[in-house]
């Protein structure tokens, strides 16, 4: 049953409703296999990513992820997904990026936790003490979300690796470039290129990255380059073919 997707955009409601109304609407998602059906949420997913809401945006990486799984692990063909992707991917591959970048929130928080004086436990402790009943839901709604974000996938928090525990290496990040890199690697790589090398030059030309902003930068672009790895180093495809050696010149 579609369902009215104009009636719950983003910049047409108040944060609450646009948010309950996506996650309802989404949850009554067909799966890819059902082209006619499934195309319209699929779009409007690819349309979240573009929200100034990072609850939204982080509700499209998800969605994104979950039809991608149906796709390459359980081999449900939709040409028409794929071909959406992609163009997605060329259209609007920055805003792919400036989301892994931006939802760190684990990390930000960690960050301010450790400030040297104090202050940002201090502040940290006051948020959640004066957090509003809004807030305290989507707390609830993130922490339930937890095993979703773990490595291995489903492992206890203890047996994590360190980066994994403090946010640095966001694990969903990774495993959304490894989908979107399989059905579609060189638009992948494409739209991924201009931050991996911003990034390299960036740790080629400073010794320590200091701040929460210069490290979740960083930090994406170790989640994108181990999605690339995990779905197979695709650029090496084109090796040998006379193509440059893939869209990265290795």
């Amino acid at each position: 049953m579609p369902c009215a997707l104009p009636l719950f955009l983003p910049h047409r409601a108040n944060w609450r409703y646009s948010l309950s109304a996506n996650v309802v609407c989404l949850m009554l998602m067909p799966a890819p296999s059902h082209t006619e059906h499934v195309m319209p949420f699929a779009r409007h997913a690819l349309a979240l990513f573009g929200s100034g809401m990072l609850p939204l945006r982080q509700l499209a990486a998800g969605t994104l992820s979950l039809l991608l799984t149906r796709v390459v692990d359980f081999k449900e063909t939709n040409p028409q997904l794929v071909a959406e992707v992609s163009a997605w991917l060329l259209s609007s591959g920055s805003s792919l990026t400036d989301h892994l970048a931006a939802d760190h929130t684990k990390l930000e928080a960690i960050e301010a936790s450790q400030d040297k004086r104090g202050g940002g436990l201090a502040a940290m402790q006051a948020r959640y003490l004066n957090m509003t009943h809004d807030e305290l839901i989507l707390k609830v709604v993130a922490v339930s979300t937890d095993r979703t974000k773990r490595w291995p996938e489903g492992g206890h928090a203890d047996l994590q690796p360190q980066a994994v525990r403090t946010g640095l290496f966001e694990v969903q990040h990774a495993r959304l470039v490894a989908l979107l890199a399989t059905v579609a690697p060189q638009e992948t790589l494409q739209a991924l290129q201009p931050s991996l090398e911003q990034a390299a030059r960036n740790a080629s030309s400073q010794q320590v990255v200091a701040y929460t902003s210069e490290k979740v930068v960083q930090a994406a672009a170790a989640e994108a380059t181990a999605g690339l790895l995990a779905a197979g180093a695709p650029w090496v495809s084109g090796a040998g073919t006379g193509s440059g050696g893939g869209a990265f010149a290795v």
